[in-house]
């Protein structure tokens, strides 16, 4: 803080001088000073109609008591400032620490685009936005000003000063797009780190055999574009745009437009790439026995309540921490799902939101009935999964009939093989027409077994109850790929 010298000096010294800049700047490094914009004083670099609110002032009023310090109001301006708020915000410059208020931040931000937008001190300035977001920990201003940065990148093209930022805390999908317009390609690795955002759902190889996973997608690669990498070709399809919007509310015009590679063709081949290497990685698995872990000479422990065996603790935990992930985790905006699906220029926009409203509807559910089956509760379990087999058929039909063959129920297994496998091929949720490869195998092994045992059979029989889920809302985003498949 100034002392009463400091205090008094200024006072004069603004008396003789009215373009003397008070002491309040003087501990602002030179770095920072050049970012700022002043109305008046010495360094007056922004005539008075741009209605810039960063812009200072240095004739109002500033205080030094903090005592009532207050939260600034959203979209703030330096004069709307309280005098004590003013010298908070100077201090602040002077620092660049992580402040009480994100506001001042947000503050500093708004001149900070200014730079961008006007194109001055370019690099400098998406340096000193990266160092504040190493600093500052809010989620709103990391959003923010990395749409700063990808608007500067963007727009003076310069995706190779990219690499010498800290991306650690960039959007996926900026960073995928890096990768996909400026790299031209994606290794199988990062193919797989951003499945999520790709809108590939089904983690279970990628989490428990990640190995498996990554070489059968190396497979895939070479066998289809005869290299370890995904090229791009700059030959696809128009990519859409997404729509984001700077901070600074004073600037003509605040619209970033940027490639949405996620809901392009380019994403809808990345995300058939990891389905492929999901369906190889099922196939290995199932021939390669030595993944299967079994100990046969161990005894299991039984539920004593229902006769059925209970799976060991590892496996139980394992379950817990994936259910645990999907509650929290597994969310759906129907929403944004449609607005996504009419922006989008195909119909991947729509397909991709039909596919994650199926995920969203099932993956909880199937996994509480994986909890239960592995608690030894069958009965629950096929409950459960019965209930999402409208939705999921080859992901309960595989579960169920593994459960079935074990209680001896044959014709109960040959009948959800046979429902599962219509079901699918119907399903207003098979949008990529996913195959029945699998079940059908699984059918003519359990028709064959039915037969030699049918004497033996302990089928129950099976209600299939329909699925809960927004028909309507399913039905518009087909309807939406069938427009844009038109157009």
């Amino acid at each position: 803080m100034m002392s009463f010298f400091n205090s008094l000096n200024s006072f004069f010294r603004k008396n003789k001088d009215s373009n003397y800049l008070p002491d309040y700047f003087f501990n602002i490094p030179d770095d920072v000073l050049k970012f700022m914009y002043f109305k008046n004083g010495p360094k007056k670099n922004i005539d008075n109609h741009t209605d810039e609110p960063s812009a200072i002032d240095i004739k109002l009023p500033i205080s030094e008591d903090f005592h009532n310090l207050e939260k600034i109001p959203y979209y703030p301006s330096y004069e709307s400032l309280q005098p004590n708020q003013r010298f908070y915000f100077l201090s602040w410059l002077a620092k660049r620490n992580c402040p009480e208020d994100v506001g001042y931040a947000f503050l500093y931000l708004y001149s900070l685009e200014r730079r961008l937008y006007d194109g001055e001190h370019i690099k400098e300035t998406l340096l000193e936005i990266n160092s504040l977001q190493k600093i500052i920990n809010n989620d709103s201003f990391i959003h923010y000003s990395s749409i700063s940065i990808i608007y500067a990148i963007s727009r003076y093209n310069l995706y190779s000063f990219f690499d010498t930022l800290d991306t650690s805390m960039f959007p996926n999908f900026f960073v995928l797009t890096k990768k996909i317009v400026y790299d031209g390609k994606l290794t199988a690795s990062e193919i797989i780190d951003f499945s999520h955002i790709l809108g590939y759902k089904e983690k279970r190889y990628i989490n428990n055999y990640y190995d498996i996973f990554k070489n059968e997608l190396l497979q895939i690669l070479e066998e289809k574009y005869h290299t370890p990498e995904f090229i791009f070709s700059g030959t696809n399809d128009k990519v859409p745009s997404m729509n984001l919007i700077l901070s600074n509310f004073s600037l003509p015009d605040r619209n970033v437009y940027f490639p949405d590679i996620a809901n392009s063709s380019i994403g809808t081949e990345l995300c058939s790439l990891l389905y492929m290497a999901h369906d190889k990685t099922k196939k290995s698995l199932r021939k390669n026995n030595s993944y299967k872990h079994i100990n046969k000479t161990v005894k299991k422990e039984i539920n004593v309540r229902t006769g059925y065996p209970i799976a060991t603790q590892k496996s139980i935990n394992s379950t817990k921490q994936a259910l645990i992930d999907s509650a929290k985790n597994n969310t759906f905006d129907k929403n944004e799902a449609l607005a996504i699906a009419r922006s989008s220029v195909n119909e991947n926009g729509a397909l991709t939101m039909v596919s994650s409203y199926r995920y969203f509807l099932y993956d909880e559910v199937f996994l509480k009935g994986e909890l239960a089956y592995k608690y030894g509760d069958w009965d629950e379990a096929e409950k459960l999964w019965l209930t999402i087999l409208e939705i999921s058929p080859t992901q309960v039909c595989e579960k169920l009939s593994i459960m079935y063959r074990k209680q001896k129920r044959y014709s109960d297994e040959v009948y959800i093989l046979q429902n599962g496998i219509n079901l699918w091929k119907n399903s207003i949720f098979n949008v990529y027409n996913g195959s029945t490869e699998d079940l059908e195998v699984r059918l003519k092994k359990a028709s064959a077994l039915y037969t030699k045992h049918k004497a033996s059979d302990k089928s129950t029989g099976i209600d299939i109850p329909n699925a809960s889920y927004d028909h309507q809302f399913v039905s518009e985003l087909v309807d939406l790929a069938r427009l844009h498949n038109k157009r």
